[in-house]
């Protein structure tokens, strides 16, 4: 997998956020860049399927961090916390993958998450549209609308690392769901320019949520 350059936004001093994006092969070339902690997490995964995806998608991350900081993929300090979420001394980092399809979101100067879906398809739109239905106003109820919804609040946990579950009950979206506010704080939502991008794939939805210290980001 090579993940190439999809968005970018600046903000003042160095507040920076980069999203990078690929499709998968299926299986790892090159070689192993991971460190003993993610090598154990991979042996875990009862599906090889999901185990090489794994190893796949963070080899890819590595390089992509390594080439930003100028260093190995290998000798990347990059860590996981408690849940799983990778993380960088001095950088927000956030992953999400879709299929085939992963993207991995990286800042500076502001905390930052990622979500991708598939567009949803009528079923699940309205099994889930129960839980959204305070911000009907704001998005609408077709099925895109509340997969851009969902993937903005997803975003958001990610960003505020809040269970998703409270996400979408605590986060408020406004302004068309270009931010959304919880517990006082605003938040900007930034819609990714995935549709057409990787053809064979689901039509997808994607967001970059941050915290709106930066007011131009």
């Amino acid at each position: 997998m090579e993940l190439t350059p999809l968005w970018e936004r600046h903000g003042p001093g160095d507040a920076r956020i980069r999203v990078f994006a690929g499709v998968g092969t299926g299986h790892v070339r090159g070689p192993d860049v991971l460190d003993a902690g993610e090598r154990a997490r991979a042996a875990r995964y009862v599906r090889r399927g999901d185990r090489i995806a794994f190893v796949e998608r963070r080899t890819a991350v590595r390089q992509v961090l390594g080439e930003v900081l100028g260093m190995s993929p290998e000798s990347v300090p990059l860590h996981t916390d408690a849940v799983g979420r990778p993380s960088l001394d001095g950088w927000s980092v956030s992953l999400s993958g879709c299929g085939a399809v992963a993207a991995v979101a990286l800042a500076r100067g502001v905390r930052c998450g990622i979500d991708v879906e598939a567009v949803f398809d009528t079923r699940r739109a309205r099994a889930i549209a129960p839980l959204l239905v305070a911000d009907e106003d704001e998005c609408g109820r077709d099925a895109r609308a509340l997969t851009r919804l969902w993937t903005a609040k997803e975003a958001y946990a990610k960003t505020a690392q809040v269970p998703l579950l409270d996400a979408l009950r605590r986060a408020r979206a406004v302004d068309g769901v270009r931010a959304l506010v919880a517990g006082g704080t605003r938040y900007a939502v930034h819609e990714l320019p995935l549709s057409g991008r990787f053809p064979g794939q689901p039509e997808l939805c994607g967001a970059v949520v941050c915290t709106s210290t930066a007011p131009t980001l």
